[in-house]
């Protein structure tokens, strides 16, 4: 991009890509932020329906409001980061009394989850395109960085000048090299985005012969590489060689005759082991059939006294009933006597 100046000067008006896309997606969340404000709580309104309205009243603030940060930003802040303190004071001026009670009542996090999901509704279906928001966040870095540490601005006579000067200038626009990054960055982050690009291709850091990327190296170092090291595949039969996970097998051939011996020698302890644990279980299981055998004589014996003590409640049943039947035939007896002595006392009485 360039432009002409009133003294017939050209400018070069490369930024900061890192800048210009930081604000730009500011520029978007603070769209969203602002519709969302505007319609919460609002039944008959939905987010999307303010977003003309939002655009334009935030087109409109950065046009008539001075470029002034709070007190508390200054030069030494990137110009994104004064950028967002100024559309944070024009989401906070657009917020309305009925959101401002809604948001007592409502938790932050739902909000939030609101302002994401329309962010991302704005991003993915174009609603407000990148170019126009990077034309945007352009003039909006411009009137911000004073100090133009995120923009070029050098202006030349000529454009021949311009176009020389643009091949070398720091702010140029480069893409990642590195394959499947593809990130677009000015040239002066460029040696810094190289130091710490997931795709960049590096030597192994365990010295094997393979380039890894350097998001994968972690992964790479404890899974496949054949540097890894590694225990003997007979280190429980006594081998103590740690050695590079592909030298495993080398290892294994030139040692067949020590490992062998190894396995036997532990095959003989698991033999004297084994032994000594079926001799523990013959004992075991002797011991387990004398105590059921104590039982059963136990149970036998209980048996026995049971049987015993239900004859002697039977016995003893029988002769409660036994005296029973003699009580009442006793008492039959002395009824029958005191009525014949009455008996004998009318007759006599009749008599005289």
């Amino acid at each position: 991009m360039e432009r002409n100046t009133e003294s017939g000067d050209v400018e070069c008006e490369y930024y900061d890509v890192e800048q210009v896309h930081a604000v730009a997606r500011y520029l978007l969340r603070t769209v969203a932020t602002a519709c969302i404000e505007k319609t919460y709580g609002d039944l008959f309104r939905s987010p999307v329906s303010a977003l003309d309205e939002a655009k334009k009243e935030l087109i409109d603030f950065l046009h008539t409001r001075p470029p002034s940060p709070p007190s508390d930003l200054n030069a030494t802040h990137s110009p994104s980061d004064r950028a967002k303190a100024l559309l944070d004071q024009f989401v906070h001026s657009k917020t309305k009394l009925l959101s401002r009670v809604s948001s007592k009542l409502v938790s932050a996090d739902k909000k939030e989850d609101k302002i994401e999901e329309l962010e991302q509704d704005l991003q993915h279906n174009e609603k407000w395109i990148f170019g126009q928001r990077e034309r945007i966040a352009k003039d909006f870095i411009k009137a911000l960085d004073s100090t133009r540490s995120s923009i070029c601005a050098l202006k030349f006579s000529s454009h021949e000048e311009l176009a020389e000067h643009k091949s070398i200038c720091p702010f140029k626009p480069i893409t990642c090299e590195n394959q499947g990054c593809g990130h677009v960055l000015s040239g002066l982050h460029g040696a810094e985005h190289d130091a710490v690009c997931g795709y960049k291709l590096l030597p192994c850091e365990q010295a094997c012969d393979a380039l890894i990327m350097r998001s994968q190296m972690d992964k790479h170092c404890i899974t496949t590489c054949p540097m890894k090291l590694v225990q003997c595949p007979f280190f429980h039969v006594g081998c103590g060689h740690t050695l590079p996970q592909g030298m495993v097998e080398e290892h294994c051939s030139a040692s067949m005759g020590s490992h062998l011996n190894s396995v036997l020698h532990s095959m003989q302890k698991q033999d004297v082991v084994v032994s000594s644990l079926t001799q523990r279980i013959l004992l075991l299981e002797k011991a387990l059939s004398i105590s059921q055998r104590s039982e059963a004589v136990d149970l036998g014996n209980l048996s026995l006294t049971v049987r015993q003590q239900d004859a002697k409640i039977k016995s003893l049943e029988s002769e409660a009933g036994k005296l029973r039947q003699e009580l009442k035939q006793a008492n039959m007896s002395s009824e029958v006597q005191k009525l014949r002595r009455e008996l004998q006392t009318l007759q006599k009485k009749f008599e005289s």
